[in-house]
């Protein structure tokens, strides 16, 4: 059985990293808005999955998808230790990402004309966001980047749960009346 999907997937698909990415490497308040936005409509077009009564095959992976995403974000409010005499929170896949933007401190571009520095001197490097906004666009990136998370996680349980559908539904054909 080979997986269906159209161009439109694709490119929509295509769209919606791009735009989460873009949120990543330069967060601002306006990609950032965005990609939420992008998120709530990916959401929403999940819920209209899990509820179209029509395709069985398309109600099962708006199911999960909804209740795997509704997980990973239900694991982000609430810390849990690592092992059971810990006080150290697990560290779940979206406090990488913002691990990542913190530690990239500076990155290099070319200065005005007027600043360039000799041959052979160290590149020039700029702060591209004021420090002053760091700490809250860490927070705002946070939440960013557990929403991304979350959806991915959502689309993997759901991809899976196709999987799944997809092998009841050869099991039952290999079965003489379709019935298991």
């Amino acid at each position: 059985m080979k997986p269906r999907f159209s161009i439109l997937t694709v490119l929509v698909f295509t769209a919606y990293v791009a735009l989460a990415f873009a949120g990543i490497k330069k967060p601002d308040s306006w990609w950032l808005a965005g990609g939420v936005l992008a998120w709530l409509l990916a959401l929403a077009y999940l819920v209209i999955l899990a509820t179209d009564t029509s395709d069985a095959r398309n109600q099962a992976f708006g199911r999960v998808s909804v209740i795997c995403l509704a997980a990973y974000l239900l694991l982000t409010l609430f810390p849990f230790p690592i092992n059971a005499g810990s006080n150290r929170p697990a560290m779940l896949p979206h406090v990488w990402f913002t691990a990542w933007w913190i530690s990239q401190e500076t990155v290099t571009t070319a200065p005005p004309p007027a600043a360039l520095p000799g041959p052979g001197a160290p590149p020039v490097t700029f702060s591209f966001v004021p420090m002053g906004t760091r700490a809250s666009m860490a927070r705002e990136l946070e939440a960013y980047s557990a929403l991304n998370c979350a959806l991915a996680f959502g689309i993997l349980g759901g991809v899976l749960k196709l999987w799944h559908f997809g092998r009841q539904e050869k099991r039952l054909a290999a079965v003489p009346g379709g019935k298991a």
